[in-house]
């Protein structure tokens, strides 16, 4: 960042260049921590549908588990009944009532396992985000700030001992006579 001398100190171009660098930098910046900020809220909405998951899951398990019991004493009740007629018959019904509650214990196996991955892999979410909001480094808009009022100061300081090694005007000669003119004056 070059900064041209001017007449009362540094070229207002140079000084607006740099200043609008500034302000893109710091633009930037916000834009960076808008989309972080958006990204942190879309994440929070998955893991809001995560857990909205999550209690359909346990609910299924729950009506799974009351479905069990209720095949369960329906066997044993029909099994009961029929025992007086044939026992080869109770003996399928039974065998029928444990293959139901093995395919549900393989069935709850099977949500219990995506239930875990499905657990895992948000911890995981969650740890790369706090990863990213934690290594979000701040130092660069102190630097940007301080830098500003470093060189706002020395544009002040320029400006001041500008003002002090004015030098005041003197009369041009003139080729008239006329009274009436205005004399002319420049600066040295």
């Amino acid at each position: 960042m070059n900064l041209r001398n001017a007449f009362f100190g540094y070229a207002k171009q140079d000084v607006q260049a740099i200043l609008a660098e500034f302000k893109r930098r710091i633009q930037e910046m916000d834009r960076l921590s808008k989309e972080k900020d958006s990204l942190i809220v879309d994440y929070q909405e998955k893991i809001q549908g995560y857990q909205n998951r999550e209690r359909l899951i346990n609910d299924a398990l729950k009506d799974a588990r009351t479905i069990a019991n209720a095949i369960l004493q329906k066997a044993e009740t029909e099994a009961k009944q029929l025992m007086v007629s044939t026992e080869a018959l109770t003996d399928k019904q039974l065998a029928n009532a444990r293959e139901d509650i093995r395919h549900l214990d393989e069935i709850k196996e099977k949500i219990t396992e995506h239930e875990r991955t499905m657990r895992q892999e948000l911890l995981n979410l969650i740890e790369q985000q706090k990863a990213v909001v934690e290594n979000f480094d701040l130092t660069t808009f102190e630097a940007a700030s301080q830098n500003i009022s470093n060189e706002v100061a020395k544009s002040d300081k320029v400006i001041q001992d500008s003002k002090i090694r004015v030098v005041l005007p003197s009369e041009v000669p003139r080729k008239t006579t006329d009274e009436n003119v205005i004399p002319l004056y420049s600066l040295k």
